[in-house]
This record gives C-alpha cells, sequence and structure tokens, in this order.
C-alpha cells in the first residue's frame, strides 16, 4: 500500500511540474506576446474594462498549439483585468508566414470584435 501510495504521489508531483513549464513556456511564447499586445491596445476592449491592467493565461482555461509546416494555430483562455472589470476571452490565433492573426475571440459565448 505504501508503494502505491508513493508511485500516485510521485506521478501527482511530475504532473504538476509538467503542466508548470508548459504553462510557464505559453505564457512567454510568441503567440501570448502577440494576443496579449492585441488586447492591450485595443479601443474596445478598454472601453469595456477600463485601462488594462493585466492579461494572463487562464491557469486552468486550456493552451493547446498546433503546427502544420510552417503555420501554427493556437488556442487559449486568457484573463483580462481592467481598472473597471474582468473578461474571460476564449482565444484562436493562427501564425502564416510569420505573421500571426487572430481568427476569434469569444466571451462568455459571445464574439469579440477588437477594433
Amino acid at each position: 500500500m505504501r508503494k502505491a501510495f508513493k508511485f500516485v504521489l510521485t506521478g501527482l508531483l511530475f504532473g504538476l511540474v509538467l503542466y508548470a513549464a508548459v504553462y510557464f513556456m505559453a505564457s512567454r511564447g510568441d503567440a501570448f506576446k502577440y494576443v496579449d499586445k492585441k488586447i492591450r491596445t485595443s479601443a474596445v476592449i478598454e472601453s469595456k474594462l477600463g485601462h488594462i491592467k493585466g492579461v494572463r493565461l487562464d491557469p486552468l482555461g486550456g493552451y493547446e498549439e498546433k503546427s502544420v509546416g510552417s503555420d501554427e494555430w493556437v488556442t487559449m483562455r486568457v484573463e483580462v483585468t481592467g481598472a473597471k472589470a474582468m473578461m474571460a476571452l476564449d482565444v484562436k490565433a493562427k501564425k502564416t508566414n510569420g505573421d500571426w492573426a487572430i481568427e476569434q475571440m469569444i466571451s462568455q459565448g459571445t464574439p469579440v470584435v477588437l477594433d
């Protein structure tokens, strides 16, 4: 019984460390940096939330990355904190020929257009 407990505990700790590493890498990646910049410079988002104080990946919201050739697709949930309110955004972005573009942004089932 003790061996099984140690095995499960080791597996949980390994999974937690792996998840933290993926979260750290994703939050430093160029896809997140692009999304962060687009949100911070959006007059639409600022009008809803006030001055943007922070944009971060939702630690439990998921992050998925897919590459085919030189194209990349990323799906992520970000939390945006403004002076007046907070908003969770589900974002799909695509990188083609080295340039990122937001394909879709949704908040609580409603599409969000940045500008």
